[in-house]
């Protein structure tokens, strides 16, 4: 077996420089995970890549930075990326109550400053997770630079559900066992849905929704027009959005056709990008 002590001067510091580039390229390409502070608890958050715009991956309801693995390391190749879990989901700690989407986009908020990451941001979420990147970009307007909506929970099936799921299924809903911080969210939907109406639209911004229009044996009477109709309604209120269809995945964009999701991504990245001075 060669050793280093083997080398000649010249192969020595070649092989240093090797040892350099390669911790350089693992330094830009990410899979670092680092819990951060925001106030009393922490968030784990996971960043990958580099570059301009920084791209702000938010999860559905009971999801975290796992349900980002199959896109966000393909984004990494050409920006800087954030997966993170919320509070009280994944390796994230629990934080104070209500877990409304105001609490949650100023911990968001709060811990990208504390990580260095650079505005402006492309917010990307997934079901229950464009309710949080829509009081994002409402609160932090100067900071966001485009949305991307995956299969977007909207406020007007929070409404649908009220009204269409039978009361023997909320009552067994509520009694399921599921984790502590996604209870805690679902607790504070109708709190969330009222702030999001609320909220002032982004029209100014580019957007992209992504919408899966075949159906799910989960699915109730009705529900996947509803749900369709309400992105509809949602890209008709954004100017500079776009409405991409498909039916080759279901709710899960993201695990199913990755590939959509960081299509719809990187067009926004070459948008921004192209506007820049």
């Amino acid at each position: 077996m060669i050793t280093r002590t083997d080398l000649t001067p010249f192969q020595r510091s070649m092989y240093r420089s090797f040892i350099i580039l390669v911790a350089l390229a693992m330094a830009g390409c990410g899979g670092g995970k680092q819990k951060v502070a925001v106030g009393g608890h922490a968030l784990q958050m996971r960043l990958q890549g580099r570059g301009s715009p920084t791209v702000v991956f938010e999860s559905g309801a009971g999801l975290g930075l796992a349900s980002w693995t199959k896109v966000q390391p393909k984004v990494a190749r050409f920006a800087s990326t954030i997966a993170y879990d919320r509070a009280g989901l994944g390796k994230s700690e629990p934080g104070p109550e209500p877990r409304d989407a105001r609490r949650i986009t100023g911990e968001l908020h709060t811990a990208l400053r504390k990580v260095g990451a650079q505005p402006p941001y492309i917010l990307v979420g997934h079901s229950a997770g464009a309710f949080y990147i829509r009081l994002f970009a409402d609160a932090y307007p100067e900071e966001v630079a485009g949305l991307v909506f995956v299969d977007p929970a909207t406020e007007q099936m929070y409404d649908w559900f009220g009204t269409h799921v039978p009361e023997a299924l909320k009552a067994k809903v509520a009694s399921s066992k599921i984790p502590p911080g996604e209870r805690a969210e679902s607790q504070a939907h109708r709190v969330t849905a009222e702030q999001v109406r609320s909220a002032r639209f982004p029209v100014h911004l580019p957007a992209v929704v992504l919408s899966s229009t075949r159906p799910e044996p989960n699915h109730l009477p009705g529900f996947l027009e509803a749900l369709l109709n309400s992105h509809k309604e949602l890209v008709n209120k954004l100017p500079n959005a776009k409405h991409v269809l498909t039916d080759k995945s279901g709710h899960n964009i993201q695990r199913e056709q990755p590939e959509l999701v960081v299509h719809a991504v990187q067009e926004l990245v070459e948008k921004i990008r192209r506007r820049k001075p």
